[in-house]
């Protein structure tokens, strides 16, 4: 791998030392370690030779990058899959063993199989290296079918393979031993498209506390269906929602199985620019997902995990007028209490003029981003009072507003190398907390 280059990399966005990176693959949780496989081209910045690279962290903050897993092979290059733990020791292999179901991407008609086959890959060394299996997991339904999530059902007794089709259609698979996968749904769900995920949420009630649980069905580009799932089918309940409100960085989450608390632990693929000719795209915050109730229908709100927010450590709390300033290697966590006609400036060490400048124009509703060059905008709706969550990561920004329910993003890549040292509030009705991670 080659050596970074200084002060190029976001703190707690994830990206490979070079190459390429898009889909999450294999997020599996054993022994106290978040293992994250990813979508990779080891020998460029731009999208080729599909190969499962690797990282792993035990607090979702730190990443060690690690030594690719999976690369093409006479059935195709590697695409997006999943793992799970083997808790039940299937396939002859320990208990201990990861499983790593795959998607073998055939395009070439000289391959053996030109088709997409979905198989099976393994580890017995805690991840570090996977083994392929040589039989295909199912049969292929449709020439390009492709992104198994598999999980265990408890309720019907089966490992659930989830798997995308063809145009809107997916697939719900059942076996009770991880082979021998038998269809028992095919569904469409209007606007859905690849990289399928099936979890079940806690609704969280005002007063904090799990009310209720519900299904959610998730495709690739954060578009969801809560319902009803009993082991065989899934049933959606209301119409489709949005995760996120402009979808132009975050593509094809998934979730970490195998989570000791049981929640539900998700993370992002983000399409952010190459940068230095070195790396091209990055990982969102992983993110807890749990359900709210809002205008009668079911929301998925995107917090911020214990192993992260017990680490921000807090700065200060300015109202208008006031600045503080920060550890230039960090990461900032802003918490904007009331927005209205809030004006929020980075200021780089020494530097009199802001980097960046961020202000919320509650007539609009939009809360804008600038450099003077370069601007983007996110749309949070006007006149809102609530609380709006900021972090900002090296030139990368994810805001979530009502209570962690909408989940926005933007990028400015040139902004990269530029460390921040000091925050001001020039403007606004309410406070600003500030808070760091490094």
């Amino acid at each position: 791998m080659s050596s970074r280059k200084e002060n190029c990399y976001p703190i707690m966005h994830f990206a490979p030392d070079y190459g390429w990176l898009n889909d999450p693959n294999g997020l599996v949780y054993h022994d106290g370690i978040f293992e994250l496989y990813y979508q990779s081209n080891p020998n460029g910045v731009e999208w080729d030779d599909m190969t499962w690279g690797h990282a792993r962290s035990t607090d979702l903050i730190h990443w060690e990058e690690l030594e690719p897993v999976l690369y093409p092979d006479e059935n195709g290059m590697m695409y997006s899959g999943c793992g799970l733990r083997n808790d039940r020791g299937e396939l002859g292999l320990p208990k201990d063993a990861l499983l790593f179901p795959y998607t073998a991407a055939g395009f070439d008609e000289g391959l053996s199989n030109p088709y997409f086959t979905i198989r099976l890959a393994y580890s017995t060394d805690g991840g570090a290296s996977l083994i392929k299996r040589g039989d295909k997991l199912l049969q292929e339904m449709a020439p390009d079918n492709r992104d198994p999530k598999v999980f265990w059902h408890e309720d019907s007794k089966a490992y659930i393979l989830v798997l995308w089709i063809e145009k809107n259609d997916f697939g719900i698979f059942r076996s009770p031993n991880m082979q021998d996968f038998e269809l028992s749904q095919r569904i469409t769900l209007e606007g859905g498209f690849e990289c399928p995920d099936l979890f079940e949420l806690p609704v969280i009630g005002d007063d904090g506390n799990v009310s209720e649980k519900r299904w959610v069905f998730w495709a690739a580009d954060g578009m969801y269906f809560v319902g009803d799932f009993d082991g065989y089918k899934f049933t959606p309940t209301q119409d489709k929602k949005q995760a996120y409100f402009i979808t132009t960085l975050p593509y094809a989450a998934q979730t970490w199985s195998g989570d000791p608390k049981g929640r539900v632990i998700q993370i992002p693929w983000l399409r952010t620019k190459c940068v230095y000719e070195q790396t091209t795209s990055a990982m969102g915050i992983p993110r807890e997902l749990t359900l709210k109730k809002a205008g009668g229908d079911y929301v998925i709100r995107h917090g911020i995990p214990e192993e992260i927010s017990t680490r921000v450590q807090p700065v200060s709390e300015l109202t208008k007028g006031e600045s503080s300033y920060i550890s230039k290697d960090s990461a900032i966590f802003l918490e904007l209490n009331d927005p209205r006609e809030s004006i929020i400036k980075l200021y780089a060490s020494g530097k009199n003029e802001p980097f960046v400048t961020m202000s919320y124009n509650s007539k609009t509703g939009v809360f804008s981003v600038s450099d003077g060059v370069v601007s983007d905008f996110m749309i949070i709706g006007r006149n809102r009072k609530d609380r709006v969550t900021i972090v900002y990561d090296r030139g990368i920004i994810e805001l979530t507003t009502g209570d962690d329910i909408i989940l926005q993003m933007t990028d400015l890549p040139h902004l990269r190398a530029t460390e921040c040292n000091r925050i001001s509030f020039d403007g606004g009705e309410g406070s600003l907390k500030v808070g760091m991670v490094y």
